[in-house]
């Protein structure tokens, strides 16, 4: 189910992520990764549930067979991280100790380029930069991996509303899974393009 968000939600603006990476078997060559984020309300060890939650998939084709199944194996795992919108928060303080940054609205492809470089350099604690690009795709920029257009990153599924615009929500969870893929080890290059599955945001009435 794809719900919408009401605007002004903090988690969106920034917030503590948890990604949960899943490898597994698929049909025919290469194997499939499955990739959930999970986002906590404030207060979240009083066992608070989730405010949102995504899942992406993805099929990696590098390689095949048992050398591809112990490869892709070994890099399940979670990563704990903290991510900031970068176009909606403007406190110096939350921006300094993101390991994520990234944009709440499409950009065109030359100024992200641009605007994600410059986020990696201005705050060397930020590992990703990840801004949509106007007319899908993003631009990512990883501290160990330089900066890269992503023009298929994130395509729809069939079961999620692709005549729906994106919620800035909804980028900041696309951010994070980026992320929660490089620190388990995983190659964008390889995995590429990933799909969404399923958007929600607890608490928000379904999407028409």
């Amino acid at each position: 189910m794809t719900t919408t968000a009401t605007t002004g939600a903090v988690w969106a603006v920034r917030g503590r992520r948890r990604v949960r990476v899943t490898p597994c078997r698929a049909a025919g060559s290469g194997t499939s990764i499955a990739v959930t984020v999970s986002v906590g309300e404030s207060g979240e060890s009083g066992g608070a549930a989730p405010a949102a939650d995504a899942h992406f998939s993805s099929r990696d084709t590098g390689a095949t067979g048992e050398h591809a199944h112990a490869a892709i194996g070994a890099h399940a795992g979670v990563d704990d991280h903290f991510a900031v919108d970068a176009d909606a928060c403007t406190d110096e303080r939350w921006l300094v100790c993101a390991d994520v940054l990234h944009g709440g609205r499409p950009w065109p492809a030359g100024s992200a380029v641009a605007w994600a470089r410059e986020l990696l350099l201005r705050y060397p604690g930020c590992r990703l930069a990840g801004l949509p690009l106007i007319g899908g795709g993003w631009v990512v920029a990883e501290r160990l991996g330089g900066c890269r257009l992503h023009p298929k990153v994130f395509r729809r599924s069939p079961r999620t509303h692709p005549e729906r615009a994106r919620a800035a929500w909804e980028y900041s969870l696309m951010a994070s899974c980026l992320h929660g893929l490089v620190v388990t080890g995983h190659s964008l290059d390889e995995l590429l393009p990933l799909t969404v599955l399923a958007f929600a945001r607890h608490g928000a009435p379904p999407a028409r």
